[in-house]
Formats: C-alpha cells, structure tokens, sequence
C-alpha cells in the first residue's frame, strides 16, 4: 500500500512538472540550412531576381502548440523570426548559390505565399511524433508583371520518438518541412527555366 501511494505521489509530481512547461510558451528559432554542392548556373549572373514573401497563413499567432500527457493542447510555441521573413532569406541564400544577384531593380519578381507552416503532436502510448506541413505557392513574373511561372509546393517534416512534445521537436520538424520545400522547388527545372529566361521578361 505504501509503495503504491509512493509511485501515484510521483506520478502526481512529474504530471504537475510536464504541465508546468506545458503552460509557458516556448520561442525557436527555425533555422535553415543552405543546400550542399550547389553552383553558379550558366547566364544567372545577368539575372537580377527580387523576392518577396506574403504570409497567408490561416494560424499566423503561432506555428505549434503544446501538448501535455493526455493530448490537450496547452501553450503556443512561436517563432523568433517572422516566418516570411525565414522564408525570404531561405529563397534568397538559394538564389545567389546558384549565381543570380538579388534587389529591386529585377528583371524577374518570385512571389512567394505561404499558405500553412505548422507541426502538430501525435501522441503514441510512450513517446509522441513531431509533424510539420508546409505549403508554399510560388510565381515569377517578369519585369512588366507578366506570369512566367506558377506553382503550389507541398511538404512535410517529423522528428519522431520524443519524450515531450515542445519546442524543440516541433523546430526539428518545421526545418526539415522548410528544406524539404526549397528542395523541391528548386529542382523543379520550370522553375529554373523561368529565372533564366529573361527575353520573356
């Protein structure tokens, strides 16, 4: 009996700590990591590109939210930056890898919309799964505002196994969400082939 008043005292404890973090809103800072062995492409270098990011995300207060032991939602996990503004220079560092020169007076525009960044919690019986959506729509137009291109990029991220679901899960799995989506829509060679081809501008 009394071993088992002991082992509910010190459930009660740890319940009570995870429900303490879980009532303080976690900040992180979602960071991005430039994509390796990339280089200059042929004609980029008399590519003036200006980028520009809109947030049309339908939860712009917070991009995660905490969840205590028993799956309910608690605090909000935020991010340090804005997100259009990581996502800018996620754009921005990619292009310049790849030899195109970035301002104002642009012979290309990249619109880009950020529909949906957010990572949500699954609860399993002794761990929970990080997973993150991200949903990017991008267009270029050309220097009169002609469309050259136009695309909507959809992608996902999870950090699985964790003890507790916070912040930092939920960042591991929006950066990955985030490469994920640079990954692609720099590979796409529509994409590419609307930068380069500046008689159309």
């Amino acid at each position: 009996m009394k071993k088992k008043l002991v082992a509910l005292g010190l459930t009660a404890i740890a319940v009570m700590g995870i429900s303490g973090c879980a009532i303080t809103t976690d900040t992180i800072a979602v960071n991005y990591q430039p994509q390796s062995g990339v280089t200059a492409l042929p004609g980029a270098q008399s590519v003036v590109v200006d980028v520009k990011v809109k947030d049309n995300r339908l939860i712009q207060d917070k991009v995660s939210c905490k969840k205590n032991g028993f799956g309910m939602e608690m605090a909000r996990i935020i991010t340090a930056e804005d997100v259009n503004v990581t996502f800018k220079k996620a754009l921005e560092q990619e292009l310049k890898a790849r030899g195109f020169a970035i301002g104002p007076e642009a012979l290309v525009t990249v619109d880009a919309e950020l529909n949906k960044f957010y990572s949500d919690f699954k609860m399993g019986f002794v761990s929970v799964d990080a997973l993150a959506e991200c949903s990017l729509g991008v267009t270029v137009k050309g220097k009169k505002g002609n469309l050259l291109f136009s695309r909507q990029y959809m992608t996902e991220g999870a950090e699985r196994n964790g003890m507790i679901a916070g912040g930092d899960n939920a960042r591991l799995a929006l950066e990955q969400a985030l490469a994920q989506g640079m990954q692609k829509l720099f590979a796409d060679p529509a994409f590419i082939a609307a930068l380069l081809d500046v008689s159309k501008s």
